[in-house]
């Protein structure tokens, strides 16, 4: 899980990222909220990270005690109709890059 010091976003009671199998797509996906947002399903301990990529770098999730990681990636199970969600994949990361501010 992600732990975040901020304010939780309004659909949320905490700003805490996890990964849980998500019930509808049978995936693992990204969840807001912490576990007690999702009671009942399944929740994977392990530790995200930054990897750098072909173009630029990527967030990693690797669960405790195995020793593969997932990149995070965009499903889109229903083409459009209630948007994209985040969720682990090998084949699709979501690369994106740092950009300098002043």
């Amino acid at each position: 899980m992600i732990k975040v010091i901020d304010t939780p976003p309004p659909c949320a009671a905490s700003p805490d990222w996890l990964v849980y199998l998500d019930p509808e797509t049978n995936k693992a996906g990204l969840g807001i909220g912490g576990p007690e947002g999702h009671p009942g399903q399944t929740i994977f301990n392990g530790t995200f990270h930054i990897e750098e990529s072909d173009h630029g770098y990527r967030f990693v999730f690797c669960v405790d005690g195995l020793q593969a990681c997932s990149d995070v990636g965009l499903l889109d199970p229903r083409k459009g109709e209630d948007g994209r969600r985040l969720n682990l994949t090998r084949t699709e990361p979501f690369e994106f890059e740092f950009i300098e501010t002043v």
